[in-house]
């Protein structure tokens, strides 16, 4: 998305056991890496294990970002320290859910529009 800042915020609701990650604008690699340590220390925050908790990437105020960046979220992914029991990520587009089914091989992923869907989901046992 042109013209809009670059971000990322995590939010983690310890009750419902969700990580929220929200990303707004064009990202660079040294914004990857900035995140890739922010959730590193959110999820050793948590005291979680590895399916312990589901995890929402709210990519509604980005687009498609470049293969660089891409590249390093894939990699970034992988390394994540522990693993979401659900992976859910609210895609703007078409191209957006292709990008990202393409860096993200968790085995329970899946792309919505809408947050409630989202979450109704992610709160299913």
């Amino acid at each position: 998305m042109t013209g809009v800042e670059p971000s990322f915020r995590f939010d983690v609701d310890h009750g419902a056991r969700l990580v929220r990650v929200t990303l707004r604008g064009q990202h660079k690699l040294s914004d990857v890496e900035d995140l890739t340590k922010a959730r590193t220390e959110v999820l050793t925050e948590t005291h979680w294990k590895s399916g312990e908790f589901d995890y929402l990437a709210d990519l509604r105020a980005t687009g498609v970002q470049p293969m660089d960046v891409a590249a390093a979220a894939r990699f970034s992914l992988a390394q994540m320290p522990i693993k979401p029991r659900r992976f859910a990520v609210l895609a703007p587009s078409a191209l957006t859910k292709m990008q990202v089914s393409r860096i993200t091989d968790h085995e329970d992923l899946r792309f919505f529009t809408d947050e409630d869907a989202a979450l109704a989901w992610l709160n299913e046992d």
